[in-house]
């Protein structure tokens, strides 16, 4: 197998239910048709992140997305994405842009937690204990694939506590069939009403694009990363 990591300029490859005793969801009764009132909740809060290298050949680009967490400019993301860039920058929904710096990694779950400096009172979201999730559910990624710009699309949850090597130590994923690609890492995987469940993290793929399977790592497993960041900012 091949694990891509999703970010752009660098080439990082990290039963059914019969008896009447099984609960059942019904659709409610009045079907949903869009997305988009979700959609205008965390958009805002969802950023792009660049992380520039400098070498003796060239500078090398990483570009992946990230999610505000805090309204003080906490940027939660991918590690990969700015593991060893010289410098770091974030680009809001409105396209401002500001420089960030690393505020903690944990090497364990492969997030990152960004300070944007120079911004205040920025929109953000909050990171739920444990949501409640389940194989089937319907769930949104977000993110600025192939830098494209702000995108999303929708999936479903394929599996859950999915174990795979290859992509960080933690190897417990989410396991989607929600479209993401090469700058989506770092971006929400959220629920239908809003909730962030995960933070997209790799696909597998033997060609780099979107073949059917994507991860991201539950978003509870960031809590203590964005703990200790908090903790240190006061």
């Amino acid at each position: 197998m091949r694990f891509m990591a999703l970010t752009l300029g660098l080439s990082l490859c990290v039963a059914s239910c019969g008896d009447k005793s099984c609960p059942q969801k019904r659709l409610p009764e009045q079907v949903v048709l869009s997305f988009a009132p979700v959609i205008k909740k965390i958009a805002p809060a969802v950023v792009n992140v660049y992380g520039d290298r400098q070498t003796k050949q060239a500078t090398q680009d990483a570009q992946g997305s990230g999610l505000l967490v805090s309204k003080d400019g906490l940027v939660l993301t991918s590690a990969h994405v700015v593991r060893g860039a010289d410098t770091i920058t974030v680009t809001l929904a409105d396209l401002r842009k500001f420089p960030a710096k690393v505020r903690g990694m944990d090497s364990e779950t492969g997030l990152a937690l960004l300070q944007i400096q120079g911004a205040q009172d920025l929109p953000y979201v909050s990171i739920p204990q444990t949501p409640p999730l389940e194989v089937g559910d319907v769930i949104l990624a977000m993110g600025n694939p192939f830098g494209v710009g702000q995108s999303v699309t929708s999936g479903i949850v394929s599996a859950l506590g999915h174990i795979e090597d290859g992509i960080t130590p933690a190897r417990t994923f989410i396991q989607t069939d929600a479209v993401v690609n090469p700058g989506n890492s770092g971006g929400p995987l959220i629920t239908t009403d809003g909730r962030v469940v995960g933070i997209n993290t790799a696909i597998y793929s033997k060609t780099g694009s979107f073949v059917g399977i994507s991860f991201a790592t539950p978003s509870h497993f960031a809590l203590p990363l964005l703990k200790r960041g908090q903790g240190e900012g006061k």
